[in-house]
């Protein structure tokens, strides 16, 4: 995935804070790691935090609870697509669209540079009416299967603390109305059998004909749903202790590396080419 476009609004301490982050830099990789950088204070924390929030909504297929605006690139080669998520905050439906055709056709220049900051504006000003070019991830409230829209997995890490962060991404869904008890000397529910599971459950319910048995399969068919996104929310997203995150870097630099590596004719050439880069950086 590669972020283009941010629009965050009413997210403390974060108001009205748009950007676009710059083009990759080091010999076009598309796994070049962008990085955030102010002083401290200034948001970068939260900057992040709301990126990563936004995707655990998606993830769970419900918008997040602030207005953002999100524009970023999926896939590669002919798979590669642009899309756009606005949500509009609490009470208003939010919008997700995705480009028909590749990004490098949708939002590139004659001059081949990148968009900038009123490009992007623009674009977003036409995406309703460019039917063409979008087509609507969410219609008529329907959210797309899972996984639709979403990158592979979303990585999160912080040296700062860690406790906001892990209520984010650990929340768990509520059992408020989950009525727990003891068994008592009235006890007769009838012991279920090794290897019984939820969904067999489920269907005993359904097929009993009274109003509590009705009830139960309600709430378990409701904690079953919130089961069913919380493990797609998992797989999206991870919160990366020390070990992990050098494991992360790993992958992300990996393969491009040795796709670099092959080019050239020997070690010779690679160690030369590599020396250059460091010296131009330096």
């Amino acid at each position: 995935m590669r972020l283009r476009y941010l629009h965050i609004r009413h997210y403390p301490p974060l108001d009205d804070v748009e950007l676009v982050p710059g083009p990759p830099a080091l010999l076009e990789r598309e796994c070049a790691i962008r990085f955030v950088v102010g002083v401290n204070g200034s948001g970068k924390t939260h900057l992040l935090q709301a990126v990563a929030e936004t995707f655990l909504a998606l993830a769970r297929q419900r918008p997040p609870h602030f207005p953002i605006t999100l524009i970023y690139e999926l896939g590669e080669g002919e798979r590669n697509r642009l899309l756009i998520f606005k949500g509009r905050g609490p009470g208003r439906e939010p919008r997700w669209w995705q480009s028909t055709r590749s990004a490098h056709e949708i939002a590139s220049k004659g001059d081949s540079t990148d968009y900038g900051l009123c490009d992007w504006q623009a674009l977003l000003s036409n995406v309703k009416e460019d039917t063409d070019s979008w087509q609507p991830l969410i219609q008529q409230g329907n959210w797309p299967g899972e996984g639709v829209g979403l990158p592979q997995v979303v990585l999160a890490y912080t040296t700062g603390c860690i406790d906001p962060w892990r209520a984010l991404f650990h929340s768990e869904p509520e059992a408020g109305d989950v009525d727990i008890v003891s068994q008592s000397d009235e006890y007769e529910v009838t012991e279920r059998p090794a290897g019984w599971n939820r969904q067999r459950e489920l269907d005993y319910l359904s097929a009993q004909p009274d109003a509590e048995s009705r009830a139960q399969h309600q709430t378990l068919q409701r904690l079953a749903e919130e089961n069913r996104a919380k493990v797609q929310e998992q797989q999206l997203c991870h919160l990366l202790d020390p070990v992990l995150l050098k494991f992360a870097l790993l992958a992300v630099t990996l393969r491009q590396a040795m796709e670099d590596y092959r080019t050239y004719a020997s070690d010779g050439s690679a160690t030369a080419v590599l020396r250059s880069q460091i010296k131009i950086r330096v």
